[in-house]
């Protein structure tokens, strides 16, 4: 129950304050200042996790064979979105998804990869997936071969950039190289999505 402000309450207040009783209530007033009400702030509720397997179809995934160069097989991922997303400038994506990569290297010891940007005009996650079974080297991290690559562009509201971040730290702990293997065995998109979507 909320207590309601009274003298006694004030006296209380200011004899906390001073480290003395109160001798009266209007004496308490006028000798104190006036302190500002502590503001409650409510804990932050966990976010849930992103579910990678909602996120990802067949359709979304392509196989290639042998060992292409990393970028070959970047942009064979942005066709892919572009595809199924029209309003999408292939152009613009590569020149994105190219700027962030010369950043901070993208590509983890496990052998995953996620070259990723944000992007104004889109609501959600966008993703495309390519599985490389024989593995790809990477320029910037020599003697780590790279058989999974999972692009994702993002809205650049900053209200989505925790769901970025879940995003990134879902993959991360999905895409072990158990499971990378169990992905480089499937011969179908189809079965690549079913092995992630039972995982989700």
């Amino acid at each position: 129950m909320t207590e309601r402000i009274g003298y006694d309450s004030i006296k209380r207040v200011a004899a906390a304050h001073t480290g003395s009783p109160a001798r009266s209530a209007q004496t308490s007033v006028d000798m104190q200042p006036k302190q500002a009400t502590p503001t409650k702030t409510m804990p932050k509720m966990p976010q849930p996790a992103v579910s990678v397997g909602t996120l990802v179809s067949p359709s979304r995934i392509i196989i290639i064979k042998g060992t292409p160069e990393k970028d070959e097989a970047m942009q064979s991922l942005v066709r892919v979105l572009c595809a199924a997303n029209p309003e999408l400038k292939p152009a613009e994506i590569t020149e994105r998804v190219r700027a962030r990569e010369q950043g901070i290297s993208t590509t983890l010891d496990t052998g995953l990869s996620i070259p990723h940007c944000r992007l104004e005009g889109i609501n959600n996650f966008l993703v495309a997936m390519a599985i490389i079974p024989e593995g790809m080297e990477d320029k910037a991290s020599p003697g780590l071969k790279i058989r999974v690559m999972f692009l994702f562009l993002s809205p650049s509201n900053p209200q989505f950039f925790q769901k970025h971040l879940q995003l990134l730290s879902s993959l991360s702990a999905l895409f072990q190289p158990a499971f990378i293997d169990t992905l480089a065995a499937c011969s179908t998109p189809e079965q690549a999505a079913a092995e992630i979507t039972a995982r989700k």
